[in-house]
């Protein structure tokens, strides 16, 4: 069988096909067997066989081969048409399954009918095979004879799916507007086209091409790139959603702590509060539109206490609903407690107030929550978006509900006080009490008020069986607090009963109370308080050893002292909830950024007291930014789950431990020792244990991780004034830590804070070097075995106005962190371009190639091969007079990126020179894959050739580049021993101090002059 160009094209998009198909196949598995990717996986793999069949076909040598390949296609074609309607049902999101079942069974029927023929359903009989002439190449065999009796049921049936297939896209791009349901859609119209061309042509026994199979290969390929694009912008949408809910979630909880710490809610001014809560949450979720409403004391009339409108950035007047006027709506909220619609025109429980509230308003979609106080609806935070639909995150939902939550404890609080302002002669000291005497004032005021022996507040423990008092008061003085259990006692009667009162025998009814058997009391009053959902928290309790002197308040004066305690135990409680909110990390169970300032800010003080020291650790994970892109940030926040277990099981109860935020956690560990030396070694040992904690392989699933850290600590209070001071120089220590490597550890010491400041200067003075023409190439001769000049590397050399001369060892590492040598790089670059360029218009005798040194972030650059190639170009270079030298650590960033711009730079005519080496991660392994054109081995290893040990390593190396045909340059030759041994073990370019220092552009073309001269004179 002869191949034309056409069955080569026809393999060569089969191959394409085939590959997409495997990639779809693995994409679904992923994906947790996406059908989608499955099933076009089989249309790529059924176009792939039906090319093949094509080429088969075309190149058929006899009517048998002929009825075989039409056969194959016949099947294929079919199989292909079948899996093109499961995925037009699965992509659209149709229920039924009918129509692809009646199709897939049409399907079988025409795969068994084609089979069973001798010539399939294309053709009774086949005449003769014709030679049809091609434009590009041989000829190729067409069938002509009589057409099949199927083939125009079967293109029927083939339409029929396509047709499926168009109407399942538009269905798709009507429903979900996706653009890449409307590609599929007029990708499809296209087919019929082919598939009516190849029918009617055998039809007609007209010999000409069956173009079929390239317009389907082609429709399966433009899927690929249109699924292609649409996965890339699911996996952004998808980030940017889990962002957005992070933000979302972080401004909830500081909108909270707003809310908690404004004066309003502590002197329980129910306006001000609410005035302050609506333009939160305007603020915070950005709604046009906020109110709180509270029902009328007969629940007829829903009045809007609050009505913050977010664009005027004012209140407006608040407007008045009558409940009989919207039943619907009044009904789902009180059956749902929150009525969440992302569109309200379209709301069945919203059409009583769209005509004559939303629609005049512009109010498209509405979140409302009910404010319940002890069972009972009082009100509703209302949520009014002006404009189109809106779809309310659940996060969004739960904070509305919070916030309906704190209205309720606040009208509550508000009820109250107006109750207790009636006898604000009784409770005015409870009032003003502080918080950690409130219950202590409670109690005094009633064993006062009451003249009893015994007054006291208790909550109930976990079990509801026991209570522990908060505060007591037994004969005139304040009692240590103590549990007892509820059964046989008044207590459980109270809460029983929502109540208690004994003017006197009480003690008889309860025999089983000890506390009343041994004081023999009289009387007893009681009333429970409750939380917010009604149910029971506690109690307060009067105890008298006389009978109670009884009247119409005694019971209503104790309900509202049992209600304030309930109060302030439920506004405890709330508070420490948020304060869990804020100083608990969310991810993974630690302490938070606030909880550690606030716990160093008291810890200081009690430091500076005692004379004792402690020490604060910073640490920062190695890598995990390469967890986070290469694995999702799913992986990543369960990675920080587990480091967060593991550095709290570490450690000792003592330490505090804390999130700080991304991959940085702190801890503070306090010594009881006052010799500071003492305190260093602990934190040191801590510190230590943390790492080789952290160096452990770390279990996620199935996966397993090589982590480590770099760590940086200070021991204060000799280190650190302050918060601010502590974290600022245990920075600078952990910012040391890392210059020195991964899984490394820095004590701070005040010369480092020395070394951070010269940093900052190194930084901001290598932003003026360029302008300011501070920078200065120097040039270091390369020497080949005879001494003569074969090239040399351009070297930068930086001179402060006030540091000096500053050493590349300080100032690169800086210029690469601050990305500024992605600039100092491309000057570099031209000036090693300008000053080879002159050098050749005025004869200088250097005849090698000039060496310049690439940075990894130049590397990274997306046109750094066009950049350089422009460079070259625009100095009139020959790209073989410059080499660009790499480190391998550099190669390995992105080895396959840097191994395509180096092919496509040394293609063009450039030398490829790996320096350092021998000092990579694995330079023998990927020494094959780089294209290069020399090595050169570091100094490292030159300086341990002077001895008169044998070398293995370095002669390795040099066989290496040997019988690769690669240069082999040895660095740091300083001796004339060194050169005669490298020499002896087969090295034959030197580059070091025996033959020259850096020198300056000048001074290396006198040297250069001098070398020749000297030349000509020995030769």
């Amino acid at each position: 069988m002869t191949l034309n160009l056409a069955s080569l094209v026809y393999l060569l998009l089969a191959g394409m096909l085939l590959q997409a198909s495997l990639s779809y196949l693995m994409l679904g598995v992923r994906a947790g067997h996406d059908r989608r990717k499955v099933l076009i996986a089989a249309v790529s793999l059924c176009a792939a066989l039906l090319l093949v069949g094509s080429v088969w076909r075309d190149g058929a040598g006899s009517i048998e081969s002929m009825g075989q390949a039409l056969r194959f296609n016949v099947a294929v074609i079919a199989l292909g048409c079948v899996a093109l309607v499961w995925f037009a049902r699965a992509y659209a999101g149709f229920r039924s399954v009918l129509f692809p079942w009646l199709y897939t069974l049409a399907g079988a029927m025409l795969i068994i009918i084609d089979l069973s023929r001798p010539m399939g359903i294309t053709f009774e009989q086949i005449d003769s095979l014709r030679e049809l002439s091609v434009p590009w190449g041989p000829p190729v065999r067409v069938p002509v004879g009589q057409p099949g009796l199927w083939l125009w049921p079967a293109t029927i049936w083939g339409l029929i799916g396509l047709v499926y297939l168009v109407y399942a896209s538009f269905s798709a791009w009507y429903r979900y507007r996706q653009s890449t349901a409307l590609a599929i859609m007029l990708l499809t119209l296209a087919l019929p086209v082919s598939l009516l061309h190849d029918v009617l042509a055998r039809t007609d026994n007209r010999p000409t091409l069956v173009i079929g199979p390239v317009a389907l290969a082609v429709l399966v390929l433009a899927f690929g790139i249109v699924f292609g694009l649409e996965l890339g912008r699911q996996r952004a949408r998808v980030r940017e959603e889990v962002d957005a809910a992070r933000r979302r979630a972080d401004d909830q909880r500081a909108a909270i702590l707003r809310l908690l710490t404004i004066e309003a809610v502590q002197q329980a001014d129910l306006p001000g509060v609410l005035k302050a809560m609506t333009r939160e949450l305007a603020t915070t979720l950005s709604v046009e539109r906020v109110g709180v409403w509270l029902y009328s004391e007969d629940g007829t009339r829903l009045q809007c206490r609050s009505l913050y409108h977010l664009g005027g950035q004012r209140w407006l007047e608040t407007p008045v609903l009558r409940v009989d006027d919207y039943p619907k709506y009044f009904a789902a909220l009180n059956q749902n407690g929150r009525i969440s619609i992302e569109d309200t025109s379209e709301a069945d429980e919203l059409s009583e107030m769209w005509q004559g509230y939303l629609r005049p308003l512009g109010i498209g979609a509405l979140l409302d929550s009910g404010i319940n106080l002890g069972g009972r609806w009082i009100g509703v935070v209302c949520l009014e978006h002006v404009g189109s639909s809106r779809a309310w995150q659940a996060d969004e939902q739960a904070f509305v509900g919070t916030a309906a939550a704190m209205v309720a404890e606040l009208v509550a609080d508000a009820e109250r006080a107006r109750t207790e302002r009636a006898i604000r002669s009784i409770a005015a000291g409870v009032a003003n009490s502080p918080q950690d005497r409130f219950f202590l004032q409670i109690v005094r005021n009633l064993a006062e008020l009451f003249e009893a022996e015994i007054a006291y507040v208790g909550v109930l423990d976990g079990d509801r069986q026991r209570v522990t008092t908060l505060a007591c008061w037994l004969d005139g003085k304040a009692q240590d607090n103590f549990s007892y259990d509820l059964a046989g006692t008044p207590c459980e009667r109270t809460l029983t009963d929502g109540g208690c009162l004994y003017s006197s025998g009480v003690c008889i009814r309860f025999p089983d109370d000890t506390m009343l058997q041994e004081m023999q009391a009289e009387g007893y009053v009681a009333a429970p308080f409750f939380d917010a959902d009604g149910g029971n928290l506690g109690l307060v309790g009067v105890i008298k050893r006389t009978p109670l002197d009884v009247n119409d308040n005694t019971s209503g004066i104790l309900n509202i002292f049992a209600a304030r305690c309930g109060a302030e135990i439920r506004r405890q409680r709330s508070e420490e909830h948020v304060r869990q909110l804020a100083f608990i990390d969310y991810l993974t169970g630690l302490a938070t950024r606030a909880r550690m300032y606030e716990y160093l800010n008291g810890l200081l003080d009690k430091l500076r007291n005692s004379g004792e020291s402690a020490a604060l650790l910073l640490l920062d994970l190695d890598h995990f930014k390469t967890i986070n892109d290469a694995l999702s940030h799913d992986i990543g926040d369960d990675v920080l789950r587990s480091v967060g277990r593991r550095l709290q099981s570490a450690v000792e109860q003592d330490v505090l431990v804390a999130r700080l935020g991304g991959d940085e956690f702190a801890l503070v560990k306090r010594s009881r020792s006052r010799m500071r030396k003492q305190a260093e070694r602990e934190a040191l040992e801590l510190a230590q244990r943390l790492l080789a904690t952290l160096e452990e392989p770390l279990f996620v699933g199935e996966r397993s991780f090589n982590l480590g850290a770099s760590l940086g600590l200070v021991v204060f209070p000799d280190n650190g004034e302050n918060t601010r001071d502590l974290f600022r120089h245990a920075e600078v220590a952990l910012y040391r830590a890392k210059s020195l490597g991964r899984g490394r550890l820095q004590m701070y010491l005040p010369t480092l804070q020395t070394a951070a400041a010269n940093r900052l200067k190194l930084e901001e003075g290598l932003r003026r070097a360029l302008a300011e023409a501070q920078l200065e190439l120097y040039f270091q001769p390369k020497v080949d075995a005879t001494a003569r000049v074969v090239g040399a590397e351009a070297l930068l050399r930086w001179s402060h106005p006030e540091l000096g001369s500053v050493s590349p060892a300080d100032f690169i590492p800086v210029a690469e962190e601050t990305g500024i040598i992605i600039s100092i790089g491309r000057w570099v670059l031209d000036k090693t371009m300008e000053s080879i360029a002159k050098w050749q218009r005025n004869a200088v005798p250097f005849e090698g190639s000039l060496s310049v040194n690439i940075s990894a972030w130049q590397l990274a650059q997306p046109d750094f091969a066009e950049m350089v190639s422009d460079c070259a170009r625009f100095h009139a270079v020959e790209p073989g007079r410059i080499t660009l030298e790499v480190t391998e650590t550099a190669v390995l960033q992105d080895m396959r990126d840097v191994v395509q711009k180096l092919k496509q730079l040394r293609e063009q005519g450039f030398r490829v020179s790996l320096d350092d080496f021998g000092t990579g991660y694995s330079s023998l392994s990927h020494l094959r894959d780089l294209p290069l054109d020399e090595i050169k081995i570091d100094r490292a290893f030159v300086i341990e050739v002077e001895d008169e040990t044998a070398h293995p390593l370095v002669e390795s190396m040099i066989a290496i580049g040997g019988h690769m045909n690669l240069d082999v340059v040895a660095e740091g030759v300083d001796s004339e021993v060194k050169r005669e041994r490298l020499i002896r073990m087969g090295c034959r370019q030197f580059q070091g101090y025996l033959i020259s220092r850096p020198l300056p552009e000048q001074a290396f073309l006198w040297w250069l002059a001098d070398r020749a001269a000297s030349l000509r004179l020995s030769g």
